[in-house]
């Protein structure tokens, strides 16, 4: 009998026809693969290509001109619904004590700088800012305005732990499965019970309920239990409260801070668990206790819902020249059993949304003077403008720059030339510039041992300096100053770009990001020239402020390498032949071939005489 055994002739495997009989023989076929193909035997192709790490501006150079290109695109958004629990990013529900349900607000900006109620999304940690559109302040507005006043925030209502609430409670019953028991009692009379032998006989009753049967000489008694079973239906065995229960948590207040008039934050004189709501002073034309920070901290236990709800304020005095009046809001989520968690951006490379980890190398004398990267000092971040468009310059108030995330911003930088001179007053405005552009005072004030680095992959680790690179930095130019008739002129560079710099790593079914350099690329210089202007603007009043733009922009620039195939050398065919194989022509001679001389003379002889003949 035959077999035909049919295979992909692609494969390094040849058809053969398989002989199948009952001998006791073994059959055995081998072939050395000479004229086949090993096709997807290359793993590397599959692979991204070890980059080198930016240590110089001019690899950076390099990499921008070679893969540099810019695109914004808005975030978008999905509907949720409700599960019978949390899932990520699920909006987590509140009930109000007049048992109507809403969502837990963590106000944004959406389309423009005003606030819009969007929700706290479950295990997202959020921070958002937005301007509430006043342009007065009085008494009505003050203590009637629900987003100035801090308990809005945390009372009044209750947080949902768990969205099986709605489920398990329905108009204010219990949705479950019940059963009747019913017991049915039957009299009979029992035979007639004669102690003589008259006709006249006393009737005892028997009850039978069908469960026990019991028989004496004068009754039987039998009981039958039935038990019916009702379908799914809708009971109230008692009232159960939507707000009230246990599936419901009240917003504990963790801590109260106020802001003095110099930007600073400080503790509040409050009594101990209270916040006060805000009061006008009319004396003074102020809001006191005003809100301009949230942040809620929510204890997590994964699919079994919120344990815990706290909320943190921050609160100010504000007058009329504080609106329209800027708020920021923040969610954090924690795990029950996390201790000492500190937050990484990805396990190894980097998770698009995640922050882009920063910090400030240090000379650790306590760990023999080894370097470490200490990321409290330092963040990567934007600058953000004010209500009215001036610069925040403190750390709590920029934007965070976010792996994969490109954004720009800008704000107004304000000066007079009130008791400075020309050069002193370009050379404040630069330093200024820089300050708020970098967030920090460090370029203008390098220390040795002090140096702004980011974290390459998402999980590097501070004592590991070897998976940090230095941010570089692209300096416009040197600030130079000029005295017009129009007035003093500067030099300055207004504006600067961040670029990062990152390829991808391993596989391409699961590629890891890693950031290979970051470059603080300055703007232009250009001529900034302070005019005054206007009525006020007599001769003398160098104090009236102007008012200059600045930007800021960030932009990832992905430099992975394709992964490249490799081709292999062509095989070389090794030809043996046994030792007789041009016998009678030759003879062997231990293992060479020597041709027999009066054989090699007849060939010649006979190739002369068939050219002779034939040509």
């Amino acid at each position: 009998m035959f077999a035909f055994d049919s295979v992909d002739d692609r494969l390094c495997v040849q058809e053969e026809i398989l002989l199948l009989e009952n001998a006791p023989f073994p059959k055995n076929y081998t072939q050395d693969g000479l004229f086949c193909i090993y096709f997807d035997n290359y793993n590397k192709r599959n692979y991204y290509n070890i980059p080198s790490l930016i240590t110089d501006t001019t690899t950076f150079e390099n990499y921008v001109n070679k893969y540099a290109g810019y695109t914004y695109a808005t975030e978008q958004t999905g509907q949720s619904t409700i599960n019978n629990f949390y899932k990520v990013g699920d909006p987590v529900y509140i009930v109000y004590q007049s048992l109507a349900t809403g969502f837990l607000g963590l106000p944004s900006s959406l389309t423009s700088t005003g606030c819009s109620n969007s929700p706290v999304a479950y295990l997202k940690d959020e921070t958002s800012s937005c301007v509430r559109q006043f342009t007065t302040l009085n008494q009505t507005t003050c203590e009637s305005t629900t987003s100035f006043s801090a308990p809005s925030y945390y009372t009044g209502f209750r947080v949902v732990t768990t969205p099986y609430l709605f489920t398990y409670i329905v108009n204010g019953t219990v949705i479950t499965t019940t059963t009747q028991s019913t017991t049915v009692t039957t009299t009979t009379p029992s035979p007639p019970v004669s102690t003589d032998n008259s006709t006249a006989a006393v009737t005892v009753p028997t009850t039978t309920t069908g469960a026990a049967t019991t028989t004496t000489d004068t009754n039987i008694t039998t009981t039958v239990t039935i038990v019916t079973t009702e379908p799914p239906t809708t009971v109230a065995p008692f009232e159960i409260d939507l707000y009230n229960n246990t599936y419901t948590i009240d917003i504990g207040l963790s801590t109260v801070q106020c802001r003095d008039s110099t930007g600073n934050n400080i503790t509040c004189n409050f009594p101990t668990g209270s916040v006060p709501a805000p009061t006008y002073n009319t004396s003074t034309a102020t809001c006191q206790n005003v809100v301009t920070q949230v942040e809620y901290e929510i204890t997590h236990d994964g699919t079994n819902g919120i344990s815990t709800a706290d909320v943190k304020f921050v609160l100010q005095d504000i007058t009329t020249s504080n609106l329209p009046l800027s708020q920021t809001f923040t969610s954090k989520f924690t795990g029950v059993n996390d201790v000492n968690v500190t937050e990484r951006s990805g396990n190894p490379g980097y998770i698009v949304g995640k922050p882009v980890r920063a910090g400030i190398r240090y000379i650790n004398e306590s760990f023999g003077n080894r370097m470490i990267i200490v990321e409290n000092g330092y963040d990567l971040s934007l600058v953000k403008s004010s209500a009215t468009g001036t610069c925040l310059t403190d750390a709590g108030n920029r934007v965070q720059v976010n792996f994969g995330q490109e954004m720009r911003s800008g704000c107004l930088i304000r000066f007079n030339l009130d008791t400075v001179t020309v050069a002193e007053y370009c050379n404040a405005m630069q330093q200024a510039i820089n300050i708020a552009l970098e967030g920090s005072s460090d370029y203008v004030n390098v220390e040795p041992i002090k140096n702004r680095y980011v974290a390459t992959f998402g999980n590097s680790e501070p004592e590991q300096t070897g998976d940090w690179v230095p941010i570089l930095q692209f300096p416009a130019g040197t600030t130079t100053s000029s005295q017009s008739l129009d007035g003093p002129s500067c030099q300055l560079s207004m504006g600067m770009h961040i670029q990062i710099v990152y390829s991808n790593l391993g596989s391409k079914a699961n590629p890891q990001a890693k950031i290979l350099g970051v470059g603080f690329i300055y703007d232009q210089l250009q001529t900034i020239t302070y005019t005054c202007s206007g009525s006020t603007c007599q001769p003398g009043n160098a104090n009236v402020d102007q008012s200059f733009e600045i930007s800021q922009s960030v932009s990832f620039v992905d430099v992975s390498a394709p992964a490249t195939g490799a081709v292999g050398d062509a095989p070389i065919f090794i030809a043996k032949v046994p030792n007789d194989f041009f016998y009678p022509f030759g003879t062997g001679a231990g293992s060479s071939i020597r041709l027999a001389t009066p054989y090699l003379f007849c060939i010649a002889l006979f190739t002369v005489i068939v050219n002779t003949l034939f040509v």
